[in-house]
């Protein structure tokens, strides 16, 4: 055993890894040990630029196959092999129609290369040299996150959660060249410009179709674009990025990019253009706050204990830190130690601000069960003194097709990873002028448990179709009689 864990330290050494003892096992004879090492290396955070981009657009339009092909690096063979890289879920495999909201990244080269592969890989070699596979990951400047969102209408609520909390720097509009524009269509861009969020049009299944059906399907996308985007310029099928680099109304341009999956027809124009692209959103400024980390998932790991993965909405947060997770159904935030943290399946010492990563937590009170640890649940540094709420005021901006509403009216709201049935309790509308359209002020009121929200979160409320999209402006908090950090009693 002894030369067995030398020559894994040596390992570790060549890879700058570190080794660490998980668990040591007597066996039956005094000579009989059994130990498991835990072995990590950690991530080295050279990224300048993080862009966030959501894919939108209807079902079967070919958003998932465009992430495995992008994200890959392999063309798909238009049976859905590309798809099945990316999928989460069998259903999802069986019947091609996305569910859940994914996120897949990719690292780009200073010089706009891809680097198409997510999987960690490593180097048990004689020498401390890079090998042809580390090469990129040290000249990597920036990292794209792509988020696939679902397209099907019984999963819009998974797609407004989506637009909501993964805060995206621009959105991706997906239309089928067999198919052409769809009510779903229409009902995503919707949302993505009442979120103000920037949209750029991919068409794909150029190959299925003729040059006079990608005409139409062109002529459909202007119209759709010219009724929600009225103030934007196209630019339809650019060839190259010197189309876009030199145009001075880029800002106002909403490129539209003719692609295939298959043929690989356009799809280095669209990297390309995805290279080029600056974050919205400064998250920079937000890096020297107190951390705040918004839960989307939470898995009990046997032998390591619970893991929660998502994204850092404020601050940096730090392996050995003490955060506090909450609230729960009482309003109640309890104390953790951030045991471990993983970004793109490697271990690393921080996330900052716009990163999106796995953290091992350690309770330091009563745990709370598992199934408490729902979406909306935020990792919050004790700096900032969190509360609870169960009302907020919000600024709303009702879409043109919505239903009337008034007092007692309920409907979903989702804003950040909350996703909770709300009620009003109060409204106040004021009148449209030239520059500013007519807004609504609303105080709601969760209806089943508290939740822990901020102001100028993006908002979007659903009764059956999206119905309105807004801001939290303030959070009202619950005030406890006893203490709000709960603890375990001294022995």
């Amino acid at each position: 055993m002894l030369r067995s864990l030398g020559t894994l330290a040596r390992m570790c050494r060549v890879v700058n890894a570190e080794m660490s003892l998980s668990r040591f096992r007597a066996g039956r004879d005094a000579s009989h040990k059994a130990v498991r090492i835990q072995v990590t290396r950690v991530l080295q955070h050279n990224a300048t630029k993080r862009l966030r981009v959501s894919l939108i657009g209807d079902f079967e339009s070919g958003k998932s196959t465009l992430v495995g092909v992008l994200t890959r690096g392999c063309l798909d063979d238009g049976a859905g092999l590309a798809r099945m890289q990316v999928c989460r879920h069998r259903h999802e495999l069986e019947n091609g129609c996305t569910s859940s909201v994914s996120e897949h990244t990719i690292a780009v080269a200073a010089d706009g290369h891809f680097r198409c592969t997510e999987l960690p890989t490593c180097n048990f070699g004689d020498n401390d040299e890079d090998t042809e596979t580390e090469k990129p990951r040290k000249q990597q400047e920036s990292f794209i996150t792509l988020s696939d969102l679902a397209g099907h209408k019984k999963y819009l609520k998974s797609t407004a959660s989506g637009l909501a909390g993964q805060f995206p720097d621009y959105a991706m509009l997906v239309v089928d060249a067999v198919r052409g524009v769809r009510d779903m269509t229409r009902e995503h861009l919707k949302i993505a410009t009442a979120l103000n969020v920037a949209i750029f049009v991919v068409v794909t299944k150029t190959d299925l179709v003729t040059d006079e059906r990608i005409q139409q399907c062109l002529v459909e996308v202007a119209d759709l674009l010219k009724a929600f985007c009225p103030c934007q310029r196209l630019l339809l099928a650019p060839t190259n990025m010197d189309t876009l680099q030199d145009d001075p109304l880029k800002l106002s341009t909403v490129p539209v990019f003719q692609i295939s999956n298959v043929d690989g027809i356009g799809l280095d124009v669209l990297q390309a253009y995805l290279a080029m692209l600056e974050p919205e959103r400064l998250w920079a400024t937000k890096a020297k706050t107190p951390a705040e980390f918004q839960v989307t998932q939470a898995y009990d790991i046997e032998d390591a204990g619970t893991t929660v993965t998502g994204l850092v909405h404020a601050g940096t947060l730090c392996v050995g830190e003490q955060m506090l997770l909450g609230p729960d159904a009482d309003g109640q935030f309890c104390e953790v130690a951030v045991e471990s943290i993983e970004v793109q399946h490697k271990a690393a010492q921080s996330l900052s601000a716009g990163e999106t990563g796995a953290v091992l937590i350690r309770f330091l009170a009563t745990a709370p069960p598992l199934h408490r640890l729902r979406k909306g649940t935020m990792l919050v540094h004790p700096s900032v003194r969190p509360m609870a709420t169960r009302q907020f005021d919000a600024e709303l901006h009702f879409l043109p097709d919505a239903r009337a509403f008034r007092e007692n009216f309920e409907a979903v709201i989702h804003t950040g990873q909350v996703r909770q049935m709300a009620k009003i309790v109060r409204l106040t509308s004021s009148s449209p002028t030239k520059l500013q359209p007519a807004t609504t002020m609303c105080r709601f009121e969760f209806m089943y448990w508290p939740e822990y929200i901020r102001p100028d979160l993006p908002l979007v409320l659903r009764e059956g179709k999206t119905q309105a999209v807004g801001r939290v402006v303030r959070a009202v908090p619950i005030f406890h009689k006893e203490q709000q950090v709960t603890r375990v009693p001294s022995c």
